[in-house]
């Protein structure tokens, strides 16, 4: 994983949060950073930076947040991924990596497909 995170790691906790309940209550990845850009900017933190990051760090929407990013940063920020908990729990919320998150390009500073 690339560099230290641009936003305080609470904030990237709750960010991880925020996206697993998004998961949680049924919402499917529309393969953008929607939700994580809304999240950064409610609360005034650096988007640009943070997408950047985001993007070095394995993700290009927010399932990837969450699918390749929140499994490397768990323990630093003190949040447990989805990835580490029982199957059962990960399929009754409805979360799985998808051919068209990992297959379509995405501009990580705005978070548009191409």
């Amino acid at each position: 994983m690339q560099g230290d995170s641009p936003i305080p790691y609470s904030a990237l906790r709750s960010l991880f949060e925020v996206l697993d309940d998004a998961a949680k209550s049924g919402k499917k990845c529309d393969h953008t950073y929607r939700l994580t850009s809304g999240f950064i900017e409610e609360r005034a933190l650096p988007l640009d930076e943070m997408l950047i990051w985001l993007g070095e760090n394995g993700a290009r929407c927010d399932c990837e947040v969450m699918l390749n990013t929140a499994q490397h940063w768990e323990k630093k920020v003190g949040y447990q991924s989805w990835t580490k908990r029982p199957k059962q729990a990960r399929q009754r919320i409805g979360i799985r990596p998808t051919a068209n998150c990992a297959n379509r390009n995405v501009d990580t500073r705005m978070g548009k497909l191409d």
